[in-house]
């Protein structure tokens, strides 16, 4: 057996996309899913970067433009 062929027998979580336009709903809609609001949700447009979402222990992490990680709590996320 490929290593390919054995990568597709590793089952995987789903992943989820979120797009539309400024001020559909999309920040609202993942806080409800979540059972949480860490994204923020505003009146009017906001301009949020790009924003992965995942469970586990592991603390969040924030990417800066030059590819520095740097920790992040979902208080923080504000300050993006």
């Amino acid at each position: 057996m490929t290593e390919a062929t054995e990568d597709h027998d590793i089952p995987r979580k789903p992943r989820v996309a979120l797009m539309g336009e400024f001020s559909a709903g999309k920040s609202t809609l993942t806080n409800l899913l979540l059972g949480a609001a860490p994204l923020p949700v505003k009146i009017t447009a906001t301009r949020l970067p790009p924003v992965w979402i995942t469970q586990g222990d592991d603390g969040g992490l924030r990417e800066d433009t030059n590819g520095e990680l740097h920790p992040i709590t979902a208080a923080e996320l504000d300050t993006v």
